[in-house]
């Protein structure tokens, strides 16, 4: 399913996978590990994508210290679609570099932005929520985010509110209400009774112009500065959820159900892979195996 000639993957490929410890290491982080089969989570991300964005617009965003690991397990991308992040500096900065330099190859540039490391078991339910998106990221000129629909009370995610309904949707859209801290089990108990309320999965969409325009309101002394040599030394650390997305009054969600899991903690993999009956790695199964 083709999502268009203009869209774009960005993958963020810049984590420590430090909640993977002793398997995942500085030098070599969770989204580098084949975690489920023998691909890592970054080459199963890329392969997810394969069929709606071509290797020739897939973008990673990565610290300098990786650059042969992504340019090992990937060898299809093209050299410069590599962003190398020369200080650690969270993901409004990598976002805000991506847009910049999309904006500049290709005035009507949509972004899918991506993290490396996460889990989708549905291939096709997440095809069809990412050409909804796609589609009205460009028709509503929205800062669109994928909200998965929680099945249970989960303290361990950022929560999405949905507001009003996005008319121009082909799939229910929803203006965002308001972005929630990780509650603790009381509130999140509360938010699955009350429903309208999403896990962020940190999954966005959006037109390349229209992020770089709500990072200049909304963050201006980092987008002062974007494209310079300097840019990841200057740059303030901050998240696009905190700095961006929580700021901006023209955010939506969509509403999603397609297997989704960040593979966010030991503890977390192994009810996955007891739930789903999946099968991972024999490194991974060994450490699974001494977990209680």
């Amino acid at each position: 399913m083709e999502l268009g000639n203009h869209t774009y993957a960005v993958l963020l490929a810049g984590g420590e996978g430090v909640r993977f410890h002793p398997l995942s290491t500085p030098d070599r982080p969770k989204q580098f590990l084949p975690v489920f089969g023998d691909r890592s989570l970054l080459q199963q991300t890329v392969d997810r994508l394969a069929g709606c964005i071509p290797l020739s617009r897939v973008l990673v965003t990565t610290n300098l210290r990786y650059e042969s690991l992504v340019a090992d397990q990937l060898p299809g991308i093209p050299p410069a679609n590599l962003l190398l992040e020369t200080a650690k500096r969270n993901t409004a900065p990598a976002i805000a570099l991506a847009a910049h330099l999309l904006c500049a190859r290709d005035p009507e540039a949509v972004m899918v932005a991506l993290p490396a490391d996460h889990m989708v078991l549905d291939r096709s339910a997440f095809y069809d929520t990412m050409a909804a998106a796609v589609d009205v990221a460009v028709r509503g000129h929205l800062l669109v985010t994928l909200g998965i629909t929680p099945d249970r009370p989960a303290t361990e995610y950022g929560y999405i509110q949905h507001g009003a309904p996005v008319p121009v949707a082909r799939q229910p859209t929803y203006r965002v209400a308001r972005f929630v801290e990780k509650p603790d089990a009381a509130t999140a108990t509360r938010f699955l009774a009350e429903g309208g309320y999403y896990w962020n999965s940190g999954m966005f969409i959006w037109e390349a112009a229209t992020i770089l325009a709500e990072i200049r309101r909304c963050l201006p002394r980092l987008a002062a500065t974007v494209g310079r040599p300097d840019f990841f030394t200057r740059a303030e650390a901050v998240s696009i959820d905190y700095g961006v997305m929580e700021r901006s009054d023209h955010a939506a969600v969509i509403p999603s159900d397609f297997g989704w899991s960040d593979v966010g903690s030991w503890e977390g993999l192994k009810a996955l892979v007891e739930r789903e009956g999946l099968s991972v790695h024999a490194d991974v199964q060994r450490y699974l195996d001494t977990l209680a």
